[in-house]
């Protein structure tokens, strides 16, 4: 896979604050991703509806 060029590159700014409620399906990878997000995120999280696996 060739390398990404650098002028490509963009600079993203993090958002002050993010508010909201989502209900995903029960998947492994979305729920891996529920809880990666929820550990980089300042405050408290919640998270609901994990599946019942025990590598989640």
């Amino acid at each position: 896979m060739p390398r990404a060029d650098v002028g490509s590159a963009h600079t993203i700014e993090p958002a002050h604050h993010v508010a909201g409620e989502l209900e995903v399906p029960g998947d492994k990878s979305i729920a891996h991703r529920a809880l990666l997000l929820a550990a980089l995120a300042q405050g408290e999280s919640w998270i609901s509806g994990l599946p019942d696996g025990e590598d989640v």
